[in-house]
C-alpha cells in the first residue's frame, strides 16, 4: 500500500450489524487508524446491484460470519452462503485484499481453522481465515451492546484468551497494512454486475425466484425464442433464398418436394370424384321420393 494511503474496509455479511459491532469499533479505533480510513458495514441480500455498488467503495474486504447462525457454511459445502460473494470480492479487489472472519466459535484453534480451510477451500479466494471465540471476545470486553477493546484481560484467568485474540488482531492489522490499494472502480464492478451468475454458486444462497428476479433487474433475460422450428419454402432463385434467410435467420429452410405436390393433387381429384358420386346418389333418391309421393297422392 502506498505511503499514507489508508484502506476503506468493507465488512460483508448476511448477519446483522450488531453481531460485528465490536469489529467495526476495533477497526475505527486507534489500533487501526494508521491503515484504515473508513469502515463500511455491508449487508448481503439478493440485491446484487447493492452489493456491487458497495464493493466499488471499498479497497479491502472482510467477509464476516457468526456461528450464531448454527453452521460455518461459507463456501463449497452444502447450503453455503457466500460462494459467489467470496469469488467476486477476490476478483474485484484481489485475493490479498480479502479476509474471512468467523465469529462466536467455541474452539478457535489453528487446528479448527486449518480443517475449515481445507474442507471449504477458503484460501482460494481469501488470503487469511481468522477464527474468533466467544471467550476471546469476553476477555477483552468485546461482548455486549457497547463493545470497547480493553488493553488488558478483564480477568486474570482469561489471559490466554486475551493473548490469542491480541495476536489475531495484530495479524489482521499486518494483512491490511500490507495489502495493495486495489480499490474496485465503477467499470470493474459494472462488468461483474452485468455478468450472469453461474448456477453452481447461486442455488446455495438464494432461491430460484431470487435468481430470476436478479437477472430480470439487470436486463439479463434472453430474448424470447420460437417455440419450434419455422418452416419456409424457397424456390430455386438465389435472390429469393437470400431474402428469406435475411428475414428469418432462425428459420429452418425447406425446399419444395415435387413428389409430395403430385400426391396431394391426386388425392384432391379422388376426393372430388367421391363427393360427385355421393351427390348424384342423393339427387337420385330425391327424384324417386318425389315420384312415390306423386303416385300415392
Amino acid at each position: 500500500m502506498a505511503r499514507n494511503q489508508r484502506h476503506s474496509v468493507g465488512i460483508f455479511s448476511r448477519d446483522g450489524e450488531p453481531n460485528y459491532k465490536w469489529l467495526i469499533n476495533l477497526l475505527r479505533s486507534i489500533m487501526f487508524q494508521s491503515i484504515v480510513e473508513d469502515v463500511l458495514p455491508i449487508y448481503i441480500s439478493s440485491d446484487t446491484r447493492s452489493f456491487y455498488s458497495a464493493l466499488s467503495q471499498t479497497s479491502f474486504a472482510i467477509l464476516y460470519h457468526t456461528k450464531k447462525r448454527g453452521r460455518l457454511n461459507i463456501a463449497n459445502v452444502t447450503d453455503s452462503l457466500y460462494d459467489q460473494e467470496l469469488e467476486d470480492l477476490s476478483s474485484c479487489l484481489g485475493r490479498s485484499n480479502v479476509v474471512v472472519l468467523l465469529d462466536d466459535l467455541e474452539d478457535s484453534s489453528d487446528t479448527v481453522m486449518e480443517r475449515i480451510i481445507q474442507e471449504q477451500r477458503l484460501d482460494t479466494h481469501a488470503c487469511e481465515v481468522i477464527l474468533i471465540s466467544k471467550r476471546e471476545k469476553e476477555s477483552s470486553n468485546l461482548s455486549g451492546a457497547d463493545p470497547r477493546f480493553s488493553q488488558s484481560p478483564i480477568a486474570a484467568q482469561m489471559q490466554d484468551h486475551f493473548n490469542s485474540l491480541y495476536d489475531k488482531l495484530r495479524r489482521l492489522k499486518g494483512i491490511i497494512g500490507d495489502a495493495p490499494y486495489n480499490k474496485a472502480g465503477p467499470g470493474t464492478v459494472d462488468n461483474y454486475a452485468t455478468t450472469p451468475v453461474s448456477s453452481h454458486s447461486i442455488e446455495s444462497r438464494d432461491t430460484a425466484s431470487e435468481r430470476s428476479s436478479r437477472q430480470s433487474g439487470s436486463g439479463l433475460l434472453p430474448p424470447p425464442q420460437p417455440s419450434g422450428p419455422v418452416l419456409i419454402e424457397v424456390n430455386n432463385s438465389p435472390q429469393e433464398f437470400s431474402n428469406l434467410l435475411n428475414r428469418n435467420p432462425l428459420g429452418v429452410l425447406q425446399a419444395p418436394n415435387n413428389n409430395t405436390d403430385g400426391k396431394v393433387q391426386r388425392d384432391r381429384k379422388k376426393d372430388k370424384m367421391v363427393f360427385g358420386i355421393i351427390g348424384g346418389l342423393i339427387a337420385l333418391l330425391l327424384i324417386v321420393l318425389i315420384i312415390v309421393l306423386c303416385t300415392t297422392l
